[in-house]
């Protein structure tokens, strides 16, 4: 008997934004009923929480056997790290890659990030 596929969903956003609830939430909900076995990892509420949520991310990562992440751009070392824990990453970008979320700073984006 094989086991389930563990899938870690990684949302940009709380399960009340739209394109969170229709990229995330729900498809794990729908994956779960097909034998799945998904897990959410809901976003900070605030700045304070955000060294918990990574240090979440990076425990959860290697226990599943994809992670799914939602229109979040990590910062270069964070994303190195995450690849490293677990390399079967699946990124869902929406049409709107050329903008910049707005939880993240220009540094992230400069030449050093990457």
């Amino acid at each position: 008997m094989t086991r389930p596929v563990r899938v870690l969903f990684v949302p940009l956003y709380p399960r009340i934004w739209a394109s969170s609830r229709y990229r995330a939430y729900l498809w794990a909900e729908a994956l779960e009923r097909e034998g799945f076995r998904c897990r959410v990892l809901d976003p900070p509420t605030s700045p304070a929480f955000r060294a918990r949520y990574y240090a979440t991310l990076f425990a959860l990562a290697p226990q599943f056997d994809v992670v799914f992440i939602q229109k979040k751009l990590l910062p270069g070392p964070f994303l190195r790290l995450l690849r490293l824990l677990n390399p079967r990453l699946v990124f869902d970008f929406d049409d709107a890659l050329f903008t910049r979320p707005t939880d993240l700073s220009d540094e992230a984006f400069s030449e050093r990030a990457g």
